[in-house]
């Protein structure tokens, strides 16, 4: 009889403690410093992200960053050492680099965040939140620039902002006869390669609540040798 009730115990003990040896628990992880910034000659953002363990054993995390201003994200798979703090140099990708600028908001956070032995996994730690910082000290004639339909002159790596539709232009490349440019804030959302041709125009349709249509247009190149866009909305 005895021993009919110990095994009960330890079923009723067995029964209480698995649901809770699965769930989510306090983090040991945290970020303790981020920065993120331009990287010269116009070649896309970078960051720098500082990220703290408490836990004994080696836990395993992913880093997400989120560009909150054209809704982009990135992540990438990590590892931190035991009871440390680690710095990580986050090279992004050039889906999410070429559409990326100063001024932009980011914002970081530690997500999948489990003990490398046994099971336990743990709650996500707060977000950073930051600004990308102008460190490119390059000395150029180009600049990003801001305005409503107009022609623009512009650089390899130059964004161009259409405030009446909230599109944002990147020159990716510019040859002789076409120029490549990155365009977000499309409709549908993430971002849109375009290709266009001297004296040739092409449509694109931002995502505001109209769904306005802009026309961009090749114009040509420029005395200082910069290629020359018309960007102008259109009702067709």
């Amino acid at each position: 009889m005895k021993t009919l009730r110990f095994i009960l115990l330890v079923l009723l003990v067995a029964l209480l403690v698995a649901p809770a040896a699965f769930a989510k628990t306090k983090t040991p992880v945290y970020i303790q410093s981020a920065e993120v910034y331009t990287k010269n000659l116009n070649q896309g953002v970078q960051a720098e992200i500082k990220v703290c363990s408490t836990n004994q054993f080696r836990t395993k995390f992913q880093v997400h960053v989120e560009n909150t201003t054209v809704n982009a994200e990135y992540k990438r798979k990590l590892l931190s050492i035991d009871n440390g703090c680690h710095s990580y140099t986050l090279k992004f990708n050039d889906k999410f680099s070429d559409i990326s600028t100063a001024g932009d908001e980011m914002v970081f956070s530690l997500r999948k965040i489990q003990a490398q032995r046994g099971e336990e996994k743990f709650d996500e730690p707060k977000t950073a939140i930051r600004t990308v910082e102008e460190r490119d000290t390059a000395e150029t004639g180009c600049s990003d620039q801001t305005g409503g339909d107009d022609v623009y002159t512009a650089c390899v790596g130059d964004f161009i902002t259409h405030e009446p539709t909230g599109l944002r232009f990147r020159v990716k490349a510019y040859e002789k006869k076409y120029v490549d440019l990155v365009v977000t804030g499309v409709r549908w959302g993430g971002s849109e390669k375009v290709r266009i041709y001297t004296d040739r125009t092409k449509k694109v349709i931002s995502g505001n609540e109209k769904s306005t249509r802009v026309e961009i247009t090749h114009v040509g190149r420029s005395e200082d040798g910069e290629v020359e866009l018309l960007i102008e909305t259109t009702s067709k």
